[in-house]
């Protein structure tokens, strides 16, 4: 089994700081996590973060230090009561030059892996030992009372960010001079080196919706060097599409080939050896969420508020950052009155498009109604379904300031800009904020922040509109895919 630990960014500026504040006693924090399983990999979902203070040891030094069995017993009903799996973390001071656990380490992980897995079967216990030369981490499998710790691959922070534990930075190296001595990146990796070209040939982005938007986003992040992809849209290409989704011809239209088809075919021109599963598909279908759920990156490119709203949970659910862009062209009595588009990039454990107000949440109630529904809501004016302007190269404008932006926040080259409007016609390009959310129903740890595979995945078949922006809402997922995977179906 292959483990990697996810925090948010919020939860990752914390423990550092909690950790590394105080150089003269081994400082210590525990980081209660959701699971999610993706084939013969176990990710750990950062949920509830526990910052310890003094009076939590039994003693605490600069060599060492020791729970309280009290706080101990505590931090297990705190778990039990989500079925959460517990990650410990401690530093050591000093270690300018590596960092590794110590032989009380391993003689305590050990003891405490035994004694967790027979009050919480089912949980995951792990650690994670912080110094000045980085950090090392490691997940304790016990098998007939032995337990046996296995390397951690990557600390993910954010999403995108990654941090490799001191143990496998070997491997790790060795892996970034063969994207080093690949030539199609030689240019990127004089400026900005072979760390950034590795960790984007490790990342798995989902696109949802191949369209303009979609297409673009697809064809410049490939270039980049991003390796593999979850692509979903359900629709094929028109004519209509011909003047703004990248690769489509004449013979696609007239085949109505699927957009995901296109997609994956201008994929492989760029780089053959990519793994693409392409999905001809809604978003609502639960074999698409359960493939989404094992990306790095979603990316809502449709023109809808029903996936986003959808794609939303996902990313609050899995601690997945998940980009947001559109853009919109208004036309008055033949007069055009606005060009303008926007980004943006939510921060899970913060703020997600639901409570930042991103997301119109009732329009994506209205597009989740029932046919009958949505026909009485159009006669009334509520749902549109006049085909909305687009030309490529606006389009173009909004999808590069977004790639752009995916490529600081794997490898920060400059401060990030998590959410940006284009206006065309003022020739402006404005920075927002949005002001963090401790009580979303969505993405705070009152939510369903980092749950992961403990909470379902809701049947979007099987429950109202309303039901969708509830956190509690969801159907049964326990069961595996037995739908045959579409991957790379399509003669490309």
């Amino acid at each position: 089994m292959r483990y990697e630990i996810m925090l948010t960014e919020k939860m990752a500026r914390e423990v550092q700081s909690h950790l590394l504040n105080d150089r003269s006693r081994e400082q210590m924090a525990v980081v209660l996590c959701g699971i999610n399983h993706t084939g013969e990999r176990v990710r750990l979902l950062g949920r509830h973060l526990i910052l310890m203070p003094p009076d939590s040891f039994a003693w605490q030094s600069g060599a060492g230090l020791e729970l309280d069995q009290n706080v101990q017993s505590h931090i297990l009903q705190l778990a039990a009561a989500e079925g959460l799996s517990q990650v410990d973390w401690h530093s050591h001071p000093g270690g300018a030059f590596g960092v590794t656990f110590s032989g009380i380490d391993n003689l305590h992980e050990k003891r405490l892996a035994r004694y967790l897995r027979r009050k919480m079967p089912g949980t995951f216990y792990g650690s994670v030992v912080v110094g000045d030369g980085g950090l090392d981490a490691r997940v304790w499998e016990v098998r007939r009372r032995k337990a046996t710790p296995q390397p951690v691959e990557k600390v993910i922070v954010g999403g995108l960010s990654a941090q490799i534990p001191y143990s496998l930075k070997g491997r790790a190296e060795m892996v970034g001079a063969l994207f080093s001595a690949d030539n199609r990146f030689s240019r990127q990796v004089l400026a900005f080196g072979e760390a950034f070209q590795t960790r984007l040939g490790e990342i798995k982005v989902g696109v949802v919706g191949l369209g303009s938007l979609g297409s673009i986003l697809v064809e410049e992040l490939a270039r980049l060097g991003v390796n593999q992809w979850v692509l979903v849209d359900h629709d094929h290409i028109e004519e209509s599409n011909l003047n703004r989704v990248t690769g489509s011809t004449l013979s696609d239209a007239r085949k109505a080939k699927p957009k995901v088809a296109v997609a994956m075919r201008n994929i492989a021109r760029v780089s053959p050896q990519t793994k693409v599963s392409a999905l001809k598909a809604s978003i609502l279908e639960p074999r698409v969420l359960r493939k989404l759920k094992g990306c790095d990156l979603l990316i809502a490119a449709t023109d809808n508020y029903s996936s986003r709203l959808v794609l939303n949970r996902l990313s609050a659910q899995y601690l997945i950052p998940l980009l947001h862009l559109g853009f919109a062209i208004e036309v008055d009595g033949g007069k055009v009155t606005e060009v303008s588009g926007e980004y943006a990039v939510t921060s899970p454990g913060e703020w997600c498009l639901l409570c930042s107000g991103i997301l119109d949440s009732q329009t994506a109630a209205h597009e989740l109604a029932s046919p009958e529904k949505r026909e009485i809501l159009r006669q009334r004016g509520y749902v549109q379904d006049t085909p909305a302007p687009a030309v490529y190269h606006l389009d173009g404008i909004i999808a590069s300031l977004a790639v752009a932006e995916i490529h600081n926040l794997v490898h920060p080259y400059r401060e990030p800009w998590r959410y940006l409007v284009y206006d065309d016609l003022k020739g402006e390009i404005m920075r927002l904020s949005v002001e963090p959310r401790e009580s979303c129903p969505v993405c705070s740890s009152e939510g369903i922040l980092g749950l992961g595979d403990l909470e379902p995945l809701p049947d979007y078949y099987g429950i109202s509109s309303r039901e969708l922006l509830l956190p509690d809402a969801g159907g049964d997922d326990s069961g595996e895919d037995k739908e045959k995977e579409e991957v790379g179906i399509w003669n490309t």
